[in-house]
Formats: structure tokens, sequence, C-alpha cells
């Protein structure tokens, strides 16, 4: 991991751990249900989950898309 980590010019501390909070966010971001990563990681408490997880930028956009389209057309934008 450390020379995967080196090669692509990571310069942050990653260790192993930092997989499982990148695999639950990259979930969020493709829109799968907290709940179920919740249970994709094995966690007894939905909290726990949202540690794990990180709202980000595509995360804003895919909602603000969505609320878009159940509002019927009021265009909603969020800062960033």
């Amino acid at each position: 991991m450390k020379g995967a980590v080196k090669n692509c010019g990571i310069k942050k501390k990653v260790r192993v751990h930092s997989l499982r909070h990148s695999f639950a966010t990259h979930l969020v971001e493709n829109g799968v249900h907290l709940r179920l990563i919740q249970e994709h990681l094995g966690h007894a408490s939905p909290q726990t989950t949202a540690i794990y997880t990180r709202l980000t930028p595509p995360s804003f956009q895919d909602q603000s898309v969505a609320i878009n389209r159940l509002v019927g057309g009021i265009n909603i934008r969020w800062a960033e």
C-alpha cells in the first residue's frame, strides 16, 4: 500500500483503513442508500456509517438534480 500511495504522488498520510472511508464516500456519490452502506460496512449504528461517509461536491450536485426533478422546474443551485 505504501508503494502504491508513493507512486500516485499522494502526500497525505494514508492507511488501509482510509480505503473504507473512500469506498463509503464513493458509494454515497453513486446513490447507494446509507442503510445499505451501513450493512456493507458491518456497522450496527447509522451514526458510525455517517462518520465514514463524506459529502463531496458530486454528492451535492447529484442531490440538487434530484431535488430539481422532484419540485418540477424550480432550479436549485448549491453554493460551492
